[in-house]
């Protein structure tokens, strides 16, 4: 999944998504925002952040919150012109 940077175990760009497995680390996902991940070739477990793991998602949150500020702005500005 993750493809960024290669294992730091065996150096291979094959990665998937891994469980959690108790309390701490169900914990560590919610409060960091970060994803339990595995190697599919030696089997070494680590974590990335979840904006490594969906760059889209994040682009998509700009582009909307940037879009819905325009929109505001220019209902303001008609509101104003509208009641002043």
């Amino acid at each position: 999944m993750p493809s960024m940077n290669p294992c730091p175990k065996c150096g291979v760009y094959s990665f998937h998504k891994s469980h959690t497995k108790n309390y701490y680390e169900k914990s560590r996902k919610r409060l960091l925002r970060q994803q339990p991940y595995r190697c599919h070739d030696c089997g070494y477990r680590g974590w990335i952040s979840n904006k490594a793991l969906h760059p889209r998602l994040t682009a998509k949150k700009i582009i909307f919150y940037t879009i819905v500020f325009f929109i505001s702005i220019i209902f303001s500005l008609f509101l104003k012109s509208f009641l002043f």
